[in-house]
């Protein structure tokens, strides 16, 4: 018969035992991911954070040694697997109560996307290496902005016939970006552009955005230049085509800078390629390319207008599949350089915005059928050049009508009146000024559309002959044929593609 202390003695250690869990015996051996999960289930419920800890320990060697069936092939942990843990170890406590583990198992963990930066180290671009230049501030400026955001997952090459990992800082990586240092890797004295896209084009996986810093001048030797240039340009559509394993954006932003040293051209009278020593502005470029989920993260992490504030920044175009869409916002303006006369028409107001006019009544001195009105528009998420959202060209106006278009930007404009009213606080970019001489039609659709195609800049920056090029500091051999062949292969695969934004406004006599 057992008396009442040695009863005790056993009932306090027998709860003692029962209430620890028992992940923590396994082997008899108290490890870190044993304690932090018995402190886990203390109040039978997974917080987020609680779960956080855990994946931080779980991919620890020495806990992965304990514990590789909680982890998939590429030792990740396997939520699943991780809850499944979870839950046993709970019911192994006396009276244990339902787990509650707020961590999801359906959610996608939030995706990582990383950079790589590659600059052609070819002869062609050591003069603008020459010393502490604006190029250095440039690209230091726009790459400073990317390490900030991915700075765990940057990678530093330079790239010609082949590609050579840099493991340097950033910091490191642009200081010792001088002639003599970069001419160590590869064969620096000639470059296909070409075969760097595809380099790179290749190089670039999903979660992955490529940067290309570049003077964009294609190798080519012979007396016919525009047919020579025209063949490269088959080649770049070729190249940017053949990247097939998932949709990919592209921007190109022209830089001018400072220029130290020989410039390469084909000397057609001798028949040979010769060189001339420059020390001026040059532009370059750097091209950004990656799958369409993640050049919208580097959008969304980089300061899209900073951009523009890069040392020698000129300008900037994007090529990709989205478009076509409607604008978050767009509006009729009832007053705001209006001539003749209407009324919003109630059938077309959506929320408070006016997508139709009726009652309209043209202006008729001078014998004329005068029509103008005004429509408040927001281009906010486009990422597009204010000179190519100002450029009428780059708009179609459909309508029976004949239309023309003038772009004003937000802060050109002052409203008064009803318009004052209505557009305070209301988020719209810019104002497009629509007039005809000849408002005949009794009924019809006015449809705008922001056309999808190459700005202006790339044509003037332009030349078909670079044998004068001293004094020019703004044009670049070929580039428009570049640039063109880049956004053929957009067009080529996305041929319904082919405005930013679309929508329409009806008018009713």
């Amino acid at each position: 018969m057992l008396n009442y202390f040695t009863m005790k003695f056993r009932i306090k250690y027998f709860f003692l035992f029962v209430f620890i869990p028992t992940v923590f015996f396994a082997g008899c051996k108290k490890d870190k991911f044993a304690i932090k999960t018995g402190e886990v289930l203390k109040d039978n419920k997974v917080e987020k954070t609680e779960w956080a800890e855990l994946e931080e320990l779980l991919k620890l060697p020495e806990v992965q040694e304990d514990y590789s069936d909680l982890l998939a092939k590429d030792k990740s942990v396997d939520c699943l697997k991780l809850q499944d843990f979870l839950q046993k170890n709970q019911g192994k406590k006396r009276n244990s109560s339902a787990l509650t583990i707020l961590q999801s198992c359906d959610s996608e963990p939030e995706q990582t996307y990383s950079v790589n930066v590659f600059i052609e180290n070819s002869g062609s671009m050591h003069g603008y290496m020459t010393g502490k230049s604006s190029f250095e501030a440039a690209v230091m400026g726009f790459l400073v902005e990317a390490d900030y955001h991915y700075k765990k997952q940057m990678r530093y090459f330079y790239i010609n016939e082949d590609t050579f990992a840099i493991n340097k800082s950033l910091e490191d990586f642009v200081n010792e970006m001088e002639p003599e240092e970069v001419k160590k890797y590869g064969n620096t004295s000639s470059s296909n552009l070409n075969n760097i896209f595809k380099q790179i084009l290749k190089a670039t996986d999903r979660n992955e955005v490529s940067i290309l810093v570049s003077d964009c001048i294609y190798s080519i030797s012979g007396l016919d230049t525009e047919k020579l240039l025209e063949h490269e340009k088959a080649l770049t559509q070729k190249a940017f085509l053949d990247k097939q394993d998932f949709e990919i954006s592209t921007m190109v932003i022209k830089i001018r800078s400072d220029f130290d040293g020989i410039y390469w051209f084909w000397d057609k009278s001798h028949g040979k390629e010769s060189g001339i020593h420059l020390k001026q502005k040059r532009p370059f470029y750097i091209w950004v390319i990656g799958s369409n989920e993640a050049m919208s993260h580097f959008y969304e992490k980089m300061n899209f207008n900073k951009l523009k504030e890069l040392d020698g920044y000129d300008n900037m175009y994007i090529m990709s599949k989205t478009g076509s869409g409607l604008p978050d916002y767009y509006t009729v303006l009832q007053i705001y350089e209006r001539k003749g006369k209407f009324a919003p028409d109630k059938e077309m107001i959506i929320g408070d915005a006016i997508h139709g006019i009726c009652n309209i009544d043209p202006f008729t001195r001078n014998k004329k059928n005068e029509f103008h009105f005004a429509i408040a528009v927001d281009f906010g998420d486009l990422k597009l050049d204010e000179t190519y959202l100002s450029d009428a060209s780059n708009y179609l106006i459909q309508s029976e009508d004949a239309f023309q278009i003038k772009i004003l930007k937000k802060e050109e404009v002052r409203f008064e009146g009803m318009d004052k009213t209505r557009m305070t606080g209301k988020n719209f970019s810019h104002v497009l000024l629509l007039s005809t001489e000849k408002m005949l039609a009794p009924k019809q659709i006015l449809k705008v559309k922001l056309l999808k195609q190459m700005p202006q800049w790339v044509a003037e920056s332009n030349t078909t002959d670079d044998t004068n090029i001293e004094g020019n500091e703004t044009q670049t051999l070929g580039i428009s044929y570049l640039i063109e062949g880049v956004n053929n292969a957009y067009k080529t695969r996305y041929p319904e593609e082919d405005s930013y934004i679309s929508f329409e406004v009806s008018l009713k006599k």
